[in-house]
């Protein structure tokens, strides 16, 4: 089974210039945790989660001030970004992993559980084409037969062996 068999289409995007009271409103609205941040060609340039604005009611860590001479000013700034921007672009992840709809759906999941991440665009020529979540691949888990009714236990063993030897 392929991405394209279990993701969701039709996603809800935000654009990198839309408030993030707005972008909380989608989320709250449509019952999603992240959505993805598409410019206006539709190509994935980052993605806006819970995550993303939980950190902004966080109360502020104090730091020393002479360690502010040791801290990494890029990184500082980031953080700053991230906790007063007021535009989705200011505080979404930017960094984003996007597959192709042809993975395997165990690629996926091993992505998502590699990363710790709970979503990833789908992305075709550049463009968003969908997401799968976490709870599409549970789904698809939950729709499978099972294993045992598909293989007998000799058929299974055979059918593992020819598994592990095309694995590298």
């Amino acid at each position: 089974m392929k991405v394209k068999d279990i993701m969701t289409p039709d996603v809800i995007t935000v654009g990198p210039d839309v408030p993030v009271h707005k972008a909380a409103r989608l989320m709250v609205d449509h019952g999603v945790s992240g959505l993805p941040v598409v410019d206006e060609g539709g190509a994935v340039v980052g993605i806006v989660c819970e995550g993303d604005l939980i950190v902004r009611q966080k109360a502020s860590e104090r730091r020393p001030w002479w360690k502010l001479f040791f801290d990494d000013a890029e990184e500082l700034a980031r953080e700053y970004r991230k906790k007063a921007g007021t535009i989705v672009g200011e505080v979404m992840t930017r960094d984003v992993i996007g597959v192709s709809p042809e993975l395997p759906i165990g690629s996926a999941a091993l992505l998502l559980d590699k990363h710790r991440i709970r979503r990833l665009p789908v992305v075709a020529e550049g463009r968003l084409v969908g997401i799968v979540s976490r709870g599409d691949l549970v789904k698809a888990l939950a729709s499978a037969p099972a294993v045992g009714a598909r293989f007998s236990g000799a058929r299974l063993v055979d059918e593992m062996k020819a598994r592990l030897a095309r694995e590298s």
